[in-house]
């Protein structure tokens, strides 16, 4: 595998997942749309859970939509990333394993990022990401040099202009869908706000289609046969509990006027508490 081009609109995204989720582990599909064969450009990211993220049943099913989607916007799965709750920790874990593995079924050259949690600061001068590619039917360290994050200190100041004025809060995981469908897991409104604050050169940041409606997504469905979503059978068994203590929380440095501070130990929230 070659180069791979992070864009400004998948970056921002990631971070501001791992930001507005705190104490949760949170992960998402990285999509691009460029055609296959060529170098890796991944121009967008869908954030999916920040809960349960081991769980079959929730994981198929936003893959399903998410595939559906990108058929209809002319978009590709190139990869995963994930955030882990504990700071100390930024390797991939089983469920990590086990979903990037498929997504390479289904393309060539995917790439799994791990979002190291220990160096979010805002201030931090390099993108705080660990990027592994598949060789030999096994996940290893990419070289850090063949990683493109284009105009970084531009990037780097979007996403903590969007922690200051609390955009932050509009992005929307396929987890928090679920909770109230009329909230858009496409996140239109932060890609457009985004897009005011990039330049056109840092990456692709053009936004995307709405989600399909309810009726589009059942007569979808009803013809799919779609195998990614299908094929991954994750055990719940992998999930861990709620209350589980960290040795070092996620420490995010967000600033005078934001509204994270120090990082809880717990990892896991009751889903009755969110």
């Amino acid at each position: 595998m070659g180069e791979v081009e992070l864009s400004c609109l998948a970056y921002v995204k990631m971070y501001l997942h791992a930001c507005l989720f705190p104490r949760c582990s949170v992960n998402g599909l990285l999509l691009s749309s460029s055609p296959a064969g060529g170098a890796v450009c991944v121009t967008d990211c869908v954030p999916l859970l920040h809960s349960h993220l081991p769980l079959a049943p929730i994981t198929q099913l936003a893959l399903t939509q998410v595939d559906v989607w990108c058929a209809q916007t002319q978009q590709r799965i190139v990869g995963y990333y994930q955030a882990n709750a504990c700071v100390s920790d930024c390797s991939p874990t089983p469920c990590a394993l086990k979903i990037a593995d498929k997504i390479a079924e289904q393309c060539n050259n995917a790439v799994l990022l791990m979002i190291d949690g220990g160096k979010m600061s805002p201030d931090y001068r390099v993108p705080p990401i660990v990027m592994y590619e598949r060789k030999d039917s096994r996940w290893t360290l990419k070289d850090k040099h063949t990683i493109m994050l284009r105009q970084w200190e531009e990037t780097r100041e979007i996403a903590g202009q969007l922690l200051d004025s609390g955009d932050h809060s509009l992005l929307v995981d396929f987890d928090s869908h679920l909770d109230d469908i009329t909230r858009d897991w496409t996140n239109q409104k932060l890609n457009a706000k985004i897009a005011e604050l990039a330049s056109p050169a840092n990456g692709d940041v053009t936004p995307r289609r709405v989600s399909p409606t309810a009726a589009e997504m059942i007569q979808l469905y009803g013809s799919s046969k779609y195998s990614l979503a299908a094929e991954i059978s994750i055990s719940t068994s992998q999930a861990p509990q709620h209350g589980s203590s960290c040795a070092v929380p996620r420490w995010l440095n967000v600033g005078q006027s934001r509204r994270f501070g120090p990082r809880s130990c717990v990892l896991h929230r009751p889903h009755s508490l969110r």
